[in-house]
């Protein structure tokens, strides 16, 4: 515990900082975008998410689980694979691009482009973050994450107000995360030097580990693809607002599996179970707390802040409910740490399916509240099928 509120307290200091970062942004992006830009701008975000976790996303866990046990050369072996596989997500990208360019959609065309020469380069040097977990030195985190998420939201409320496109968003938001990691990247290796060995078991469980996050982030990101196709980009941009806050609420919580990794990795399985117990109900009933809290206050906020999307508050209410089920991220950051392959195949795989089939039913039937029902009912069954495997796992 003491270990959590000293780790915790870096990490969420951090959340706290971009949360403001990101409720100015949102508040600017309300007020000066159109919707039709903003919901375009999200489709493209989503689409870059897509496209970056091919290139070996996976690695970021190795890493952190690798340096945890002092082979911090595996940062470089994990760097030159991914530099090699990134031709893939580049090739798609470009395929993506030429599609749009096909159909006369220009500014979808040109999005594309920006994604596939620039996302490589974020996945790559974003490993910083990962080395540093695995040091467990969220203090530089911190500020290194700093670095990069001030100029990224300062340039993106000023891009706002002198050019309000959906490329120069898109465009300001990448290069800068390319660039501001990057100076991050090189300030880390320079102050630890990695001599240690490499772990190349760690660069073979990295590839498993992107094959599973591939699921996991479609099951994230096809919420916004699906509306942006079936319900427009107007309603992509409400679905955003109403999903804004919870979501930044719920982030509060997840410097638990952050923090929790680095000490999973050196702990059997029954340790680890035996570290849950009366904890998780805690935090279950801290996350009810904020949900309530919020329900109530929801409306109020929504007229102060975002006064032109006050139609997305019911929706905003009732999503609320997501915060309870990142607790989710406890039982994976366990099974991640243990190298529990097989058990993460069954989740990463099982659960995007079932996120796929439940939100694309639901957006199509019953369009906002399909979409947020789903996302809901799918939360809590991937924190369902978590714990269940995490606690099944015979002991190693």
């Amino acid at each position: 515990m003491v270990y959590l509120l000293q780790s915790g307290w870096w990490i969420n200091l951090g959340t706290v900082i971009i949360s403001v970062f990101s409720l100015l942004l949102y508040m600017v992006f309300a007020r000066i975008l159109p919707p039709e830009v903003y919901g375009t701008y999200q489709y493209l975000l989503s689409g870059a998410a897509l496209i970056g976790a091919l290139t070996l996303s996976g690695m970021n866990n190795a890493i952190a689980r690798a340096v945890a046990r002092g082979n911090d050369r595996t940062l470089y072996s994990a760097n030159w694979t991914q530099a090699r596989w990134s031709i893939v997500p580049f090739s798609i990208a470009l395929i993506v691009a030429f599609y749009y360019y096909l159909h006369g959609t220009t500014t979808l065309f040109i999005g594309f482009l920006c994604i596939g020469f620039l996302t490589p380069f974020i996945s790559i040097f974003g490993t910083y973050a990962s080395f540093l977990q695995g040091k467990q030195d969220f203090r530089h985190g911190f500020w290194y994450g700093m670095g990069w998420n001030v100029p990224y939201y300062i340039g993106l409320i000023i891009v706002s107000y002198l050019y309000p496109s959906t490329i120069a968003l898109l465009f300001t938001s990448l290069g800068i995360q390319a660039a501001a990691q990057g100076i991050a990247y090189y300030r880390t290796i320079r102050a630890y030097r990695p001599q240690e060995e490499s772990d190349e078991s760690s660069i073979r469980y990295g590839k498993h580990l992107s094959v599973l996050s591939f699921g996991t982030v479609v099951a994230t990101q096809i919420d916004t693809i699906v509306a942006f196709h079936f319900l427009g980009p107007a309603a992509v941009a409400l679905y955003s607002f109403a999903t804004a806050i919870p979501e930044r609420l719920a982030g509060f919580f997840k410097f638990i599996p952050t923090a929790a990794l680095p000490r999973f990795s050196n702990k059997s399985s029954m340790e680890i179970r035996g570290a849950f117990g009366r904890r998780v109900w805690y935090a279950i009933f801290s996350m009810f707390i904020f949900v309530l809290i919020y329900i109530f206050a929801a409306h109020s906020i929504f007229s102060l802040l975002f006064p032109t999307y006050t139609d997305a508050v019911p929706y905003s209410q009732v999503y609320s409910l997501i915060i309870v089920s990142s607790i989710a991220g406890l039982f994976t950051s366990a099974l991640t740490a243990q190298q529990n392959i097989k058990e993460l195949y069954a989740y990463t795989i099982g659960v995007p399916i079932a996120q796929i089939a439940l939100q694309t039913i639901g957006i199509i039937m019953y369009g906002l509240w399909g979409l947020i029902i789903a996302r809901l009912v799918s939360q809590s069954l991937a924190a369902a099928f978590a714990f269940i495997l995490l606690f099944r796992k015979k002991e190693s």
